[in-house]
């Protein structure tokens, strides 16, 4: 694999480049919030808080803290307490977290230093000619998808670092050049443990795979496409077996993979996200979705009749079964097709702006060119991030003072007894960063198979004063004793509480239903 020399003017532009993603993140977020990527907190999107809570679980107490799950089904790994998007994501950071510290930014701050060093690496393997570096400067200052999701706690600034990473040994592979056994090796790993973070990345195995098969032709190539196929699949299953159930149901994508979803079901899905795919979210996920949409088809167009084939097939196969999975298996709008099919498209946009090739490049100038037509909508979105920059520092104060006061973590009890039920949509609330460390939140969806339910958790978290707020039904409370309450909705929940302590997001309680010491 060829790689520049060790020149000062090699090392600037490696420096300047891996740089990029983080100056720009801190010119917005001053321009736009008077804010730094010091004063986040996870704020925008429930996932944004869920996977805070359990970076920080797994910092302050392993695999010993609460639950964080869906009406309470953890994962079938019985160990593993952690949510519907698996282990590995709380691991990673949590284990930060006790080397470094963990703070309400650690999440974006980690995400900035991953795609920096990502970067440096990039520049540093990848053989860029002055074209190419121009064209990689502007491509990557202009991905909208890295500057939006990056100053924010959700997966992305992992997934984009871990596609910028697997980009110098894709470049190698498709020009030929040779890649040494320790690249090949690592390329594997990578694309194994981003499966296990987000299963979506195991579609990327069996045209990887084909690659470092070498294979020249696609009869050669149906082997080890296959057989990245079944690794692919063997993922997924791993994946389903420690995430907790998304609800009362796997994923649907989960049950696709497992083909436990009909025809029917599968058409179906796909008819809603076609309507979807032009409407849902907004206009900087429609732009982004389409122009994922126009690279698939005009490279795999291309593929037919230009050189190179074997690259601009790839690229057609990349973003072509991120949009096929999504479309049959997933969800077009509120953010989650945008945040799917972000590291894949950014592989492809660096792959395009560092081709020797002329159809490539060419490629990579429309991508440029469409993210700068879309910099209004850029501007109109990114202050949808102010929640983060922008929170009510008090209600934080008051939440955890009064959670602290209520909720205690105990390593020596049951998991169930450092968990707390939130009843309330969002579920996951920016005050919950004041929770105890370790206390593991569960969501309250309902009504459940088995009526009424039977709660294991030893807290509840609930607004009963505001049935506007309860999309489980209309609540009714019941006073039995003063230190004892009864909130049932319709025939299905029935829940007996000790009140606590008031919050601004609800009344904390202790669930008399569970099996835990000092109720």
């Amino acid at each position: 694999m060829r790689h520049e020399g060790g020149g000062l003017g090699a090392w600037s532009w490696a420096v300047a480049l891996a740089a990029l993603p983080a100056l720009e993140t801190s010119v917005l977020l001053a321009a736009f919030f008077g804010r730094t990527l010091l004063d986040h907190t996870p704020a925008i999107v429930n996932d944004a808080v869920d996977y805070w809570l359990e970076a920080r679980a797994f910092t302050r107490a392993g695999f010993e803290g609460g639950y964080f799950t869906i009406d309470e089904r953890p994962a079938p790994v019985s160990f593993v307490h952690f949510g519907s998007h698996g282990p590995l994501f709380p691991m990673l950071h949590g284990a930060l977290g006790r080397v470094l510290g963990w703070h309400p930014c650690s999440i974006p701050v980690f995400h900035v230093g991953f795609v920096t060093a990502a970067l440096l690496f990039f520049a540093r393997r990848t053989p860029l000619d002055r074209r190419g570096r121009a064209l990689t400067v502007l491509c990557l200052g202009s991905f909208w998808p890295l500057l939006f999701l990056l100053p924010t706690s959700l997966q992305e600034g992992l997934h984009m670092a871990l596609a910028i990473l697997l980009a110098p040994a894709f470049r190698a592979l498709l020009d030929g050049d040779p890649l040494p056994r320790a690249m090949r090796a690592c390329v594997l790993a990578i694309l194994v443990l981003a499966s296990l973070i987000r299963p979506s990345w195991a579609l990327l195995l069996p045209a990887a795979f084909g690659l470092l098969s070498g294979a020249t032709s696609w009869r050669r190539g149906v082997v080890p496409a296959t057989a990245g196929l079944l690794v692919g699949a063997g993922l997924v299953a791993l994946f389903a077996g420690t995430a907790a159930p998304f609800g009362r149901e796997e994923f649907f994508f989960v049950k696709a993979a497992r083909l436990q979803e009909t025809v029917s079901a599968l058409a179906a899905r796909a008819a809603l996200n076609a309507r979807r795919f032009i409407q849902a979210g907004m206009a900087l996920e429609i732009r982004s979705r389409f122009l994922a949409l126009a690279l698939a088809l005009s490279s795999a167009g291309l593929a037919l009749r230009a050189r190179p084939r074997r690259e601009l097939a790839f690229q057609a196969y990349n973003l072509g079964s991120i949009l096929l999975a999504t479309l049959f298996t997933y969800s077009f709008g509120r953010w989650a097709d945008y945040r799917v099919l972000s590291a894949p498209l950014l592989l492809t946009t660096l792959l395009l702006a560092g081709s020797r090739a002329t159809v490539p490049r060419r490629l990579a100038v429309l991508v440029l060119l469409a993210q700068l037509a879309s910099l209004g909508s850029f501007i109109a979105g990114f202050p949808g991030l102010r929640g983060s920059f922008r929170y009510d520092a008090g209600r934080i104060d008051v939440f955890g003072q009064a959670a602290r006061g209520a909720v205690v973590f105990d390593a020596g009890q049951d998991p169930w007894c450092n968990t707390l039920v939130s009843v309330n949509p969002p579920y996951f609330h920016p005050e919950m960063v004041g929770l105890p460390p370790g206390i593991g939140v569960t969501m309250l969806f309902g009504p459940p198979a088995v009526s009424p339910p039977r709660l294991r958790s030893q807290y509840v978290l609930l607004d009963a004063e505001h049935p506007e707020r309860w999309s489980l039904g209309q609540p009714t409370l019941t006073r039995i004793t003063p230190g004892r309450v009864r909130i049932t909705v319709a025939d299905w929940l029935s829940l007996d509480l000790a009140p606590l302590a008031s919050t601004p997001i609800g009344t904390l309680y202790r669930n008399l239903d569970a099996s835990c010491p000092g109720r």
